[in-house]
């Protein structure tokens, strides 16, 4: 049980770095499990997703040629591949808030998982990310 004594220790680790209102008892992984938003949920969704495709679990990091960090147009953006010997994913976050629209070369049509919402426009080349959203595609 969460106790008074709990919530004063944990308010004083977190530094003000998370909101203080999250640390109350009625927050079990029982109600996790029935929330597919809760951070349980969403961290059990991208464990699946690592252990079923190679590349997210072993892949060898590299930038986005386009949407990177010196990329000034789209600082909200970051995207990179991920490879491994049997396969390559391009993983793009939207950090901001607002939708972005952006132009990609890359193989849009084989989408491995999402957090939150996105769009395609395939004969366009088009991705449209929802802000604080996530997406992985297959190269």
């Amino acid at each position: 049980m969460w106790d008074e004594a709990g919530t004063k220790l944990a308010k004083a680790g977190v530094n003000n770095k998370v909101n203080t209102s999250m640390l109350k008892a009625d927050i079990s992984v029982e109600a996790q499990r029935q929330n597919p938003s809760s951070v349980l949920e969403i961290y059990r969704y991208f464990t699946r997703l690592r252990n079923q495709y190679p590349a997210l679990a072993e892949g060898v990091l590299s930038k986005h040629p386009t949407y990177n960090d010196v990329n000034e147009a789209y600082p909200s953006i970051a995207a990179w591949y991920l490879t491994s010997t049997s396969q390559k994913v391009l993983v793009i976050h939207n950090f901001g808030t607002d939708i972005v629209k952006m132009k990609l070369t890359d193989d849009l049509s084989k989408p491995l998982g999402l957090l939150g919402k996105a769009s395609v426009d395939n004969s366009a080349g088009l991705l449209y990310l929802n802000g604080n959203s996530s997406v992985i595609f297959e190269q």
